[in-house]
Order: C-alpha cells, then structure tokens, then sequence
C-alpha cells in the first residue's frame, strides 16, 4: 500500500463523508473498478473536498480504494480476495459463535430470537440487510472477547465492497433465515460446537451465492463448495 500523507482521524463531517461513501457501495451506487474524485464525490454528496479528502484517505488505509493507472478506484474484487475474505469471515465468526454458545444467558437468547422474530417479517433488501449486520454483530457482543471483536468489526470494513445484499432474493432470504434460526436454536442449547458449525455453513453458502454474483460462477461449479474452506460439503442449502 502506498503512503498516503495524513493522519488516522476522521472529523465529524469526514466520518458523515465516509458513511455516505460505504452507503454507495453496499447499495452499488459506486462499484469496484469504479474511478473515483474528490470533487465528483464533493458534488454528489454536497460537501466540501476537505472531509471526502479525509474518508478517501480511510478507505484507502483499509484496502477499499486502490490506484490503478494513475487514478484512484473502488477496489475489484478478484477470486482470490473474495475467497479470503469468506476464509476470515468464516474462522472469526464460527469462533464468535462457539462462545456466544458458551457465554449467552436466557435474556441473550431470547435477545436473538426477537431479531429473528424481526427479520422474518422484514421487508425490502435494505431492510433485511439492517437486521441481518444486527443479528451477526449480536453474536460477536455474545461472544465477549474484544479482540474477536475488533477482528470481525475490521473483516466487516471490507465487506461493503461486496455490494448489495443477496438477501433481496426471496429465496436466498428465506433460506438464511432457517440457517439464522438453526444457530440460535444451537446458542440456546449450549452446544458449542453445532453454533460453529452451522454458522460456518450458513457462511460458505453465502460464500458460493457471492462468487455467482460477483465472479458470474456457476452455482453448480463443483469446486465451488469448497475453495477457501476445505469443508465437507455441506452448505446450509
């Protein structure tokens, strides 16, 4: 990564700044490969190039923008990152999952459960995806282990380059919301090891969906259970 001559803070009106250009890309609004400008963010956002100056520089310093050919781009995701990305997403959050298991109280699961009983009557992608970054945030504050924590809080910076939810598909959404119910349902009943395994599952299956939006992959490409994982096959279809 190249040096990038300014501080690690953000201002108010810079962290506003940044948050208007994460919303761009989880909605696809801008896209990786996408050339970006101060001003032309300036403009679209109606805010002076002081604070966009400020959040480029953080999306920089966390591998969201990039320079290609001069200019500076949203960063494209390749096979390679986005299987590294799947392979972090899956260790740390099977890991946050084994403990909430261990760790979560009566209140903490029935806390889950009224986030399920939300989710299943959401509607709209944007809504789906609030309730699902809750649900997954949860299960890392159940797992009380900051440094867990931060981990999964840092991996989630590099997920909005993955774009729009895949949760806008009926049947996608349908589906995570069994695997969300099956991990709670493992949480409250103290079994450690069945909350990993289902939450890893629930993950390689978002994984695979990712790697047909994305990359334009088969679904049924058969070295696409696996890749990054090196699992048994089993997908939380």
């Amino acid at each position: 990564m190249s040096k990038v001559g300014r501080p690690p803070y953000l201002t108010s009106l810079g962290d506003g700044a940044l948050a208007k250009i994460r919303s761009a890309l989880l909605d696809g609004s801008l896209a990786p490969g996408q050339r970006i400008r101060e001003t032309d963010l300036a403009e679209r956002f109606s805010m002076s190039r002081t604070p966009i100056r400020e959040a480029i520089y953080m999306l920089r310093v966390k591998g969201l923008v990039s320079h290609k050919d001069g200019a500076l781009v949203i960063t494209r995701l390749d096979r390679r990152l986005l299987d590294e990305i799947y392979a972090m997403r899956e260790t740390l959050e099977g890991m946050a999952a084994r403990l909430a298991a261990i760790n979560a109280k009566p209140q903490d699961v029935e806390d889950l459960n009224i986030l399920l009983s939300r989710e299943a009557t959401t509607h709209g992608p944007q809504e789906r995806s609030q309730i699902n970054k809750r649900f997954h945030g949860l299960l890392a504050v159940l797992a009380d282990n900051r440094y867990l924590s931060q981990a999964i809080e840092d991996l989630s910076e590099t997920l909005t380059l993955l774009g729009p939810t895949t949760l806008a598909d009926e049947a996608r959404f349908a589906e995570a919301h069994g695997e969300h119910a099956a991990i709670v349902a493992a949480i409250a009943a103290g079994d450690a090891a069945i909350a990993e395994a289902r939450i890893r599952s629930h993950i390689q299956r978002a994984w695979k969906i990712r790697r047909t939006m994305i990359l334009g992959e088969a679904r049924n490409d058969p070295g696409s259970a696996h890749g990054a994982f090196g699992g048994t096959g089993r997908h939380g279809a």
